[in-house]
């Protein structure tokens, strides 16, 4: 439980919830090495002007747009053994690695202010980030840490109503931010950047081909109608799950029938929140929007009992 180097958190009761990586004042998710990677990267981090950012929340759909983007720069809608991952700047990523083909994709869970300034610095990259109402993201979120069978951070055994209220919605508990906090904390340093692009789940859920291709034109990519549709097709939640699952290389650590494709859904939330945990949930969710109506508006359809 106590782990040199490492902050455990305790809930009002005192029971432990996880260990915390303590970084530029945030409490992060402890990766094996993580300080050491990102001391390093702050001092340098080498960029290129193609390089491709992407940015997401935990359980907000980074294995997906990960390879909407690979089909994307790749120009074939062909799954690749690799996974979101090894392209992930504080698991597996190394930066001093050349590329081996096309641009990179580099994906990251991390907030703004944890980022090599190098990166965050290059004018010339894409920043792509998506974004996924945090109801659906709080079910999905505390199945995937109750399925984890070994961790460098903690075995989470909170029940549904302790997690969302002593866990997910508190920024003193929550590792890599709250949902808001990471939400808002991009939003406010990113959103008028020509460079950066947002991307909403649900709409990429509803409409696939509309949302890929504006990915590609963003990219600057000549992706013509088919195969934009082959990528729709293929990044559908049946076949990814049935395409990827068996390729990802973090799965020793929870349960064996654990899969990073779970649902999919888009409000599935509905099936987990009692009246009163919606209610009390979405007075949290209407104090920390009210000064962000654009993303306020943008998930407030989804959050509907």
């Amino acid at each position: 439980m106590n782990t040199p180097g490492l902050t455990p958190l305790f809930d009002a009761e005192g029971k432990f919830i996880w260990n915390t990586l303590e970084y530029n004042g945030h409490k992060l998710y402890p990766f094996p090495g993580l300080k050491e990677k990102l001391d390093l990267y702050r001092k340098s981090f080498p960029v290129f002007d193609d390089d491709i950012y992407l940015l997401t929340y935990a359980k907000s759909g980074s294995h997906w747009l990960f390879e909407i983007v690979m089909m994307l720069t790749r120009r074939s809608a062909e799954h690749r053994k690799e996974t979101v991952s090894q392209h992930m700047l504080e698991i597996l990523f190394d930066p001093t690695a050349k590329q081996s083909e096309g641009c990179r994709v580099i994906s990251s869970h991390l907030p703004p202010s944890v980022l090599p300034p190098d990166m965050l610095n290059n004018k010339s990259a894409k920043f792509i980030q998506i974004h996924r109402n945090p109801a659906d993201v709080a079910v999905s979120y505390r199945h995937h840490l109750s399925n984890k069978v070994t961790d460098f951070g903690g075995h989470l055994t909170h029940d549904w109503e302790s997690f969302i209220n002593q866990i997910f919605c508190n920024k003193e508990k929550m590792c890599n931010l709250t949902w808001w906090n990471y939400t808002t904390e991009w939003w406010t340093e990113f959103k008028d950047n020509p460079n950066y692009l947002s991307v909403f789940y649900e709409e990429l859920k509803e409409s696939p081909v509309k949302v890929i291709g504006e990915i590609a034109e963003f990219l600057k990519i000549g992706a013509d109608k088919k195969l934009v549709e082959e990528i729709a097709d293929q990044v559908s939640f049946d076949r990814m799950s049935e395409g990827k699952r068996k390729n990802e290389i973090l799965s020793q650590f929870y349960r064996k029938e654990f899969t990073f494709y779970r649902k999919g859904l888009v409000g599935d939330w509905r099936n987990h929140f009692t009246r009163e945990q919606h209610e009390r949930f979405m007075r949290h969710y209407n104090q920390e929007l009210q000064n962000y109506p654009e993303l306020h508006q943008k998930f407030i359809q989804y959050l509907q009992p």
